[in-house]
Order: structure tokens, then sequence, then C-alpha cells
């Protein structure tokens, strides 16, 4: 059985939302390099909202303890993207 488009629209709307409100930055570790603190996401973003602070980030690559893309100016992304920070 299909949910009809007027039932399915509202309804993925909400499950979004609540996914989003999942969404927060969380401590990666500490830079050996320059000693600052990296932040990455607690969720993987949508396409629109990575591109909205894709400049903030650095890619760490896989290997190491820090991998993938993290941010060592977690409050700009926390604002742009209207998120919190765990732990702050």
């Amino acid at each position: 059985m299909e949910l009809s488009a007027e039932v399915a629209g509202p309804w993925e709307k909400i499950l979004k939302e609540k996914e989003l409100s999942k969404l927060a930055l969380v401590l990666a570790g500490k830079s050996l390099l320059n000693g600052l603190e990296y932040y990455g996401f607690s969720l993987e973003l949508s396409e629109g909202m990575w591109s909205r602070v894709q400049g903030y980030f650095d890619d760490f690559g896989t290997d190491g303890d820090m991998t993938g893309f993290l941010t060592c100016y977690p409050i700009h992304v926390a604002e742009i993207l209207g998120i919190p920070i765990e732990g702050l």
C-alpha cells in the first residue's frame, strides 16, 4: 500500500526535521600539528547544507585518529546551520 502524495509529503518533512534535530557538531580530536580542536558532524549532511559550510572544513583523509572532513571553526559552522555543538 502506498501513501498518497498529500500524506507522504508532510510525513517525509516531519521525518527529515526529526533527523536534523539530531544533527550536531562533535569533537573529533585535537591536532598534534597545530593544537586546534577539530569537529565533525554527528550525521551526514545534505548536499545543500554541505555547500553552505564546506569552506570551513579540511579533509583529514582516511588514515589516523581523525578522519574525513573536519573543522576547527565549529562556532561559525553551528551558526550557519543552526545546530548545536556537543559539549559546549
